[in-house]
């Protein structure tokens, strides 16, 4: 399928006026890439695919750890990934590479990446078990697919509790798909963090 088939058939709907909010430079206080990156990078990983990247202010965190690497930001709206190319252009990044999805579908080989993050993306996801049998298709064989969204208590910014993922729920999905060794990482405020190996 096409990716414009694939996001009409899902019905899922992209906010894009929430695109100046995930510029917010207060959002990597909450969640801090230094943090992230210490959970899943290292000098093994060359290659990682933010997926629902927005206007990727995490792949350009990302990227400057990979300098002689590869980022995909991948998302659903070519507003975003406009952001993506015009903020990497400014920050003379030459590594973030924009990828326009579908809402499962994500055009880049079998075995591509080290590394495939969402962040705060699962709750959005209209076939989470889909997206994450896509996440697996995209990573290298023993690679991390990390997921990383609210937790459903209260904190101080972010959705209506009703439209948070619970984390047992996606422990559970990463069960239900060919993941293994799932992890738990207490190691944001606001958010959960979960990784799972390939």
């Amino acid at each position: 399928s096409t990716v414009e088939q694939d996001a009409m058939s899902h019905g899922h709907h992209y906010d894009v006026s929430r695109l100046p909010r995930m510029k917010d430079p207060g959002r990597l206080n909450d969640l801090p890439p230094e943090v992230i990156w210490g959970v899943v990078g290292g000098p093994h990983v060359q290659c990682l695919i933010d997926l629902g990247s927005g206007p990727g202010v995490f792949a350009l965190h990302f990227a400057g750890k990979l300098p002689q690497g590869v980022v995909y930001a991948a998302d659903l709206a070519p507003e975003a990934l406009a952001m993506v190319a015009q903020d990497s252009a400014a920050a003379g990044v030459t590594n973030v590479i924009p990828v326009r999805t579908g809402a499962v579908y994500v055009p880049l080989p079998d075995q591509t990446a080290d590394v495939v993050i969402e962040i705060n993306l699962h709750h959005h996801l209209a076939d989470q078990l889909g997206s994450l049998r896509e996440a697996h298709r995209l990573l290298k064989p023993g690679g991390t697919m990390a997921i990383i969204d609210w937790k459903r208590e209260d904190t101080p910014s972010g959705p209506p509790q009703e439209m948070r993922c619970d984390v047992d729920k996606v422990h559970a999905q990463l069960e239900q798909t060919p993941f293994s060794g799932v992890q738990v990482h207490d190691v944001l405020p606001y958010a959960f963090f979960l990784t799972a190996k390939k």
